[in-house]
């Protein structure tokens, strides 16, 4: 196996991805997993003697609400305010290409 991936550590990982894509895909995955190990483990080495640790110029605090429990939004509704639906579905334009 490639740098200490076992066929086992793929299908975990399809598993906890909750992916059956992954475990089909096992020898392609397995590879380039391994691809990314290798560079990690070059980066180990790399010497940052000298480099500042970045620091954010601003808090980076995320607001966080109370959670809290409420009535469902009324579906009727949310069909009736979007500009096109189908099937019960509100359709939104492709924003992403591919």
């Amino acid at each position: 196996m490639t740098q200490g991936l076992e066929h086992g550590d793929i299908d975990s990982l399809a598993t906890l991805a909750r992916s059956s894509r992954l475990s089909d895909k096992r020898d392609d995955f397995q590879r380039q997993l391994a691809a990314v190990v290798v560079y990690l483990e070059q980066l180990k080495v790399v010497d940052t003697d000298g480099v500042e640790e970045w620091v954010a110029p601003l808090p980076l605090a995320t607001p966080l609400r109370e959670d809290l429990a409420a009535a469902p939004i009324d579906r009727a509704a949310i069909l009736a305010g979007a500009p096109v639906t189908q099937n019960d579905l509100v359709i939104v334009p492709r924003f992403v290409d591919g």
